[in-house]
């Protein structure tokens, strides 16, 4: 029988991300097979229908959006300040208290501990299960106390804690030691993310995609481009695309550059640029080495050294060995890590009429 599940998310589309993609993924899943019910926030541009509702063979989805009590461009950039934060818990706590009492969910699942909080609080009141995905790496080892007791609460009260890749679950280390961890890895549609009949090869084509601010680097691709100073190299710099837009930029590039500064999560950029058969180059800070092991270049994050790299590699031979790579580790059958956890276990709330 399938399973009411609420997904509690700051961000999901039409705001534009890594995380706000991953969730749209997933749903995509697991409303095959489940009831899904989304609480998120309106988009910060384009604010999207306040409800929407969708019905399948099995499944079904549902999603509520709420009003910004608080809009913070920054917020959203560069982490949620303690305000928002607060503001958001408050805002989310309400509205999923109500939204459960009226569905009788059998799952909570929170993105974030922002959600994770809000979650936590309610899952003895309605007897739940919580389920929590950590789509950062927090580096919980250099927070303060405070912040390591709530996250350690936080986690403690979870049934199912999921993390991105071996990194992930090293970084939740310092604050939970558990079996409830589950490691995943990230997927894309591989029927929109594929490489193109042909790509020009007029020009090497290198693209950077990735949120303005510093600690994505697009100022040292920028400084590699000036180094380089070749005009048989192209340099694209992308920051707010649409998702459904998102392919075509990588199937005319033929290098994507990944040149974060801080301890960068698992990458979509680099899942979906490999899949569309690109050259993938990344900095050595946080997953970016885990996760391109196998067909990427990772180099420090300099100017100088990106030039470099450009300057004297066989991309053709790394955009091949990333296409296949990509097929074998970032397909959807990377879902069944959150669909096996919906599915299985005997829930409190089984009884309860779908």
């Amino acid at each position: 029988m399938p399973k009411k599940i609420l997904i509690l998310t700051p961000f999901y589309l039409p705001n534009i991300g890594g995380a706000e993609t991953f969730t749209y993924q997933l749903v995509q899943e697991a409303k095959k097979w489940e009831h899904v019910t989304i609480l998120t926030l309106q988009g910060l541009r384009s604010r999207g229908k306040k409800y929407e509702e969708y019905y399948y063979k099995r499944g079904s989805l549902k999603i509520h959006r709420l009003r910004w009590l608080l809009k913070s461009q920054m917020g959203v950039w560069k982490g949620t300040p303690l305000v928002l934060s607060s503001v958001l818990v408050v805002q989310f706590l309400i509205s999923t208290f109500f939204l459960t009492l009226k569905n009788h969910f059998h799952i909570l699942h929170a993105q974030g501990l922002i959600g994770g909080m809000v979650a936590v609080i309610l899952k003895k009141l309605f007897k739940v299960k919580v389920f929590i995905t950590l789509l950062a790496l927090y580096e919980f080892d250099k927070k303060p106390k405070w912040f390591q007791q709530i996250s350690r609460w936080i986690f403690k009260s979870c049934d199912i804690i999921f993390v991105e890749g071996e990194n992930g679950k090293r970084d939740i280390h310092t604050v939970c030691q558990s079996e409830k961890i589950r490691t995943f890895n990230h997927w894309v549609d591989q029927n929109l993310f594929k490489p193109p009949k042909q790509r020009l090869n007029d020009k090497i084509r290198v693209l950077f995609i990735g949120r303005p601010i510093p600690e994505k680097g697009r100022h040292i691709v920028e400084g590699a481009e000036r180094l380089l100073n070749n005009p048989k190299y192209e340099f694209t710099y992308v920051e707010n695309i649409p998702y459904k837009d998102l392919s075509k930029l990588y199937q005319m590039a033929h290098i994507v550059v990944v040149p974060s500064l801080y301890a960068e999560g698992y990458s979509r950029v680099v899942a979906e640029a490999a899949s569309c058969g690109c050259a993938v180059i990344t900095s050595d800070r946080g997953s970016l080495p885990e996760m391109v092991k196998d067909f990427g270049i990772v180099v420090e994050p300099t100017s100088n050294r990106i030039r470099y790299v450009l300057s004297g590699f066989d991309y053709n031979h790394l955009s091949h060995c990333a296409y296949l790579i990509a097929k074998r580790d970032f397909s959807s059958k990377n879902a069944n890590v959150f669909l096996n956890e919906y599915s299985c276990g005997d829930y409190i709330n089984d009884n309860t009429n779908v």
